[in-house]
């Protein structure tokens, strides 16, 4: 009894989420541009299961660093390319639509998978 009275008590660690590390990114990122690749995402992926998605600060904060990272030519290669991924567009074991533009910009793996799949 006395061995679990003297463990410490667990502190939890501040979890580091992609917004923290991205939001620097929009303020150096013209709002034009983000407000670009935002509308070419919303015109590729028209369907929003009847809901009219909004730019949030996570969704901003992934586009700005996407900018600032590949351009904004880039960043619509990438939503496009995305479009052309049968396993992303539903193609899938879940027949699920994997098409968040937080999952396009999650980091460079996925941004480089999608730049891929445009160019095919």
């Amino acid at each position: 009894m006395s061995f679990l009275m003297a463990q410490k008590p667990k502190i939890k660690k501040p979890r580091i989420t992609r917004l923290d590390q991205y939001s620097e990114f929009i303020a150096v990122v013209p709002a034009e541009e983000i407000e670009t690749v935002w509308q070419h995402w919303l015109s590729t992926f028209p369907t929003h299961k009847g809901k009219q998605p909004v730019l949030t600060d996570p969704r901003r904060a992934h586009i700005a660093w996407a900018i600032h990272t590949y351009g904004v030519q880039k960043s619509l290669d990438a939503i496009t390319g995305c479009s052309k991924s049968d396993f992303h567009m539903g193609s899938n074991p879940a027949e699920k639509i994997y098409n968040d533009i937080t999952l396009i910009f999650r980091d460079e793996k996925h941004v480089t998978r999608f730049l891929r799949e445009n160019a095919k």
